[in-house]
């Protein structure tokens, strides 16, 4: 006879109730829904039930209601109907890692059956550790790096007519090979091997015969982590002494002692997984080697490998594999240094003939007057200047270029370095210091102000600056152009005219004489935003009390660098007031205003780009908007109190009632969004309370989030209140337990314990949260005696209660919550989850 998995396999853990109910169904057909109805897939978010579409049409059976309700609330969740003949259906919109109970109903013109299928548990949303199954019939065995062993009461299933026994494990969010194994009944176990470590798998196991086919989800297992994981490693290969510099990253051991890296490398066969020879074996404290010997236009394979004690070798690293170059092909061509003034020196190159993948930077060791000084790293470019020399110093450079191969780990090849070249800068040469300059771009005038600074140093008569200027960037093959010639005292400028979504390069340059001009400045190198995307996003006003008026913005949808400052222009009835700097990068609230006055406000972002250039970008300014303070208070600020409930999901409102009123109290409305105050998301309206309504639940709300809540009073004839303080909180996340696939809150008490002490008394003991919600203030016992609730207790901190005055042989049921008082303006109580229900009986006494 034919059954379900989850009829068979219920009983692991207990037998599920069957209730069958009929109005004319024979013995027969109440059999036959149970062997012919089953759950076929279940996932996070949904269960999936088919059946045996001609045999319950035998019946006379032309429905299916499937009814799924949650163990936490009480009530249907979920209901979903079929036609018999669609032979499937879906329950979907379920809660991960949750458990349902599940009733099946079928029915037809002159019969009913109910089905209890008993709790079903969706699936986490993530993968989780498996455990050993609580199975007395298969249970998992062992769990290895690469297999699972499953072992089973061969006597017991053979009484159950089944022959063969095969396991499929199916990768749970990640790619990977579906395994499946099987062996006979009479062997006892059965190993899937050839998995992934440290994965996840989705295991189902069935049992089979003649006339028998028993299916058993077991979950999602995780295969064994490796002792110590895949090592990684960087290198750098230096082509001019031939040595290979590795630095291996730190070992990542799992279990066991680690002993050391080995480095392998091999000069052939690079595809085949053999042929390594061991280099050396390093002690367990060393990471760094250099490999020497690393000749030229040769290919090197190299890797490494961890040794952990005892007797453990993790998988090789991914293998560098090098090709060595021609030592004369990957030096820079045509190094010239030049003094170009008294302070300076240029040097000019090209690239190498050739490099070993593309050039990422060069490096320039130096001298002056025989000192060695620290090496320069550059950039690709052809040309760099050494500055704040003096007049008869010697300068020697020498350059070599890095680049970056194809490879799947960090890896610098060092190229040879060109011969060393000399210069000294003449005693009598006439120039100046390279100039200096700053500046600052207004985007809704399209117009840069430069300021030069004062000209230093000058040997010569100085003649004034020239203003460069070229589209795109310095090395650009764009001409500079002469946008102003600077004499005398001139220092300031202002270009105008610059276009959108272009770069744009701004330099100095010093004049001596009219054939004689200094080195230029260090440039500025700057983009035009387009102007839509500089201004501040979602500028509101609003008046939050007759005295004054809040501005909220967002940042712009991009920004020219670092973003240092935001800038307000603002009018009060038309009359223009001092620009303000607001501390917030979000909000700014005017004060000092008066009931009736109209402010319009419009905001700019000020950026700070990267650039050696002192420069500030200042964005378009944001639309002016406009609000007025209403007349003066129409009743004093409002006050409340709240109480959240996280197993209900419920916020408990409680509005204190009202003072000061001017007019008519009509009543208090109850305001809500996501998020903080000053976020964009809009205040929603909750409820409108009625002048004599001082009390309201709020419901539905979502975990790890950020809630803000507020209400104001309403005046007749059409006037608000100020808004009373808000109150922020954050709802706690449910979290799942890897290890045991059940959902845990944070906010519940842990390792709660219920025992009996004696036969009249029984102690309860916990730990506190693992997050509590701001402050502990205390816990609340829910509990019940032989079934009958007791009223409930409220403690203040602390780790035990008992529970006197009991007699023998009672039952004692109880759960814990946690209070909390989180940090805000509101006087408000954050009450937790309750614990899972425990239950324990106070021992009889024994006569003697």
């Amino acid at each position: 006879m034919h059954k379900s998995a989850q009829t068979i396999f219920a009983g692991i853990c207990t037998i599920l109730p069957l209730l069958i109910y009929f109005i004319k169904a024979p013995t027969a057909g109440t059999a036959a829904l149970v062997s012919n109805f089953q759950l076929s897939r279940e996932g996070p978010h949904f269960f999936n039930f088919t059946w045996n579409v001609h045999r319950l049409t035998q019946l006379g059976v032309t429905h299916i209601k499937v009814i799924v309700e949650t163990d936490l609330f009480s009530g249907v969740h979920e209901y979903t109907s079929a036609n018999v003949a669609v032979g499937g259906v879906t329950v979907d919109e379920l809660e991960p890692c949750t458990s349902y109970n599940v009733t099946v109903a079928a029915t037809g013109k002159e019969v009913h059956f109910v089905y209890i299928m008993g709790l079903i548990t969706t699936w986490p949303s993530e993968a989780c550790t498996g455990t050993t199954p609580q199975s007395s019939l298969i249970q998992l065995s062992r769990v290895g790096l690469n297999s699972l062993q499953f072992e089973w009461d061969a006597t017991h299933l053979r009484r159950l007519d089944a022959k063969y026994v095969a396991v499929y494990a199916v990768p749970f969010s990640f790619p990977g090979t579906k395994v499946y194994a099987t062996a006979p009944v009479s062997s006892g176990e059965v190993t899937a091997d050839g998995l992934l470590p440290d994965a996840p798998y989705k295991v189902t196991v069935e049992a089979m015969g003649n006339r028998v086919y028993f299916e058993y989800h077991m979950g999602l297992i995780r295969t064994q982590l490796p002792a110590i994981r895949k090592p990684t490693f960087e290198a750098t290969y230096h082509e001019d002494i031939e040595i290979l510099d590795i630095l291996i990253h730190e070992p990542k051991v799992e279990r066991g002692h680690f002993n050391g890296f080995e480095i392998l490398m091999k000069t052939d066969n690079f595809d085949s997984p053999t042929g390594w020879r061991t280099v050396i074996h390093l002690p367990a404290n060393l990471r760094e080697y250099e490999l020497d010997g690393v000749e030229p236009l040769k290919t090197y394979a190299v890797t490494v490998r961890g040794h952990v004690l005892p007797y453990s070798i993790s998988e090789m690293a991914d293998p560098l594999v090098l090709k060595t170059m021609d030592a004369d092909l990957s030096v820079p061509k045509n190094v010239k240094l030049k003094a170009v003034d008294p302070y300076t020196v240029r040097m000019t190159w090209d690239r190498p003939e050739k490099s070993n993948g593309p050039i990422t930077n060069y490096t320039v060791e130096w001298s002056l007057d025989h000192e060695w000084q620290e090496n320069v790293n550059l950039s690709s470019v052809g040309v760099y200047d050494f500055t704040d020399l003096k007049p008869g110093q010697t300068v020697v450079v020498s350059i070599c270029a890095h680049s970056r191969p194809s490879a799947s780990m960090k890896f610098d090849y060092v190229g040879t370095r060109s011969a060393f070249e000399r210069v000294t800068i003449p005693l009598q040469m006439k120039g100046m210091r390279k100039p200096t300059f700053e500046a600052i771009y207004h985007e809704d005038l399209r117009q840069l102000d430069i300021r030069v600074h004062e000209p230093k140093d000058v040997i010569g008569v100085f003649h004034g600056f020239d203003i460069l200027l070229k589209v795109g960037l310095p090395d650009s093959p764009n001409k500079w152009r002469t946008m102003a010639t600077l004499t005398g005292k001139q220092r300031k400028h202002q270009i105008e005219e610059f276009l959108p979504l272009l770069n744009y390069t701004v330099t100095v340059q010093g004049r001596i004489s009219p054939d004689i001009s200094s080195v230029k400045a260090d440039p500025l190198i700057f983009e035009v935003l387009h102007a839509d995307d500089s201004v501040p996003r979602n500028v509101t006003l609003t008046p939050i009390s007759p005295f004054s008026v809040l501005m909220t913005w967002d940042s712009p949808a991009r920004s020219n660098g670092l973003i240092t400052a935001y800038v307000i222009e603002w009018f009060v009835d038309r009359m223009r007031k001092a620009s303000i700097h607001p501390s917030s990068n979000h909000s700014h609230t005017f004060t000092g205003l008066s009931p009736g006055q109209t402010v319009s406000a419009s905001i700019s972002a000020h950026n700070k780009p990267t650039t050696l250039a002192t420069f500030e970008y200042i964005g378009s300014p944001s639309s002016f908007e406009t609000a007025t303070t209403p007349l003066e208070g129409c009743m004093g600020k409002p006050t409340f109190e709240a109480i959240y409930y996280e197993d209900r999901r419920q916020l408990n409102i409680r509005v204190h009632k009202p003072k000061d009123v001017k007019g008519k109290f009509k009543g208090f409305e109850i305001l809500m969004k996501i998020g903080l105050p000053n976020s964009p998301n809009a205040w929603k309206s909750k409820a409108n309370l009625t002048h004599n309504q001082w009390e309201q639940h709020i419901a539905g709300f979502l975990p790890q989030l950020t809630y803000t809540v507020t209400v104001r009073g309403r005046v007749l004839p059409n006037c608000f209140s100020m808004k009373a303080d808000p109150l922020i909180f954050e709802v706690i996340h449910a979290v799942t337990n890897m290890l045991i696939l059940r959902c845990v809150d944070n906010s519940v008490p842990r390792n709660v314990e219920l025992e009996p002490i004696n036969s009249t008394a029984v102690r309860m003991t916990w730990s506190p949260p693992a997050q509590p919600n701001g402050q502990l203030t205390g816990y609340i016992i829910e509990w019940s005696i032989d079934g009958r609730r007791e009223k409930s207790l409220n403690l203040s901190p602390r780790h035990s209660y008992v529970f006197n005055g009991l007699s023998p042989g009672q039952t004692i049921s109880a759960a814990i919550s946690a209070r909390n008082e989180p940090e805000t303006l509101v006087k408000f109580e954050y009450i937790g989850s309750l614990s899972n229900f425990l239950e324990v009986a106070t021992p009889f006494l024994v006569q003697r």
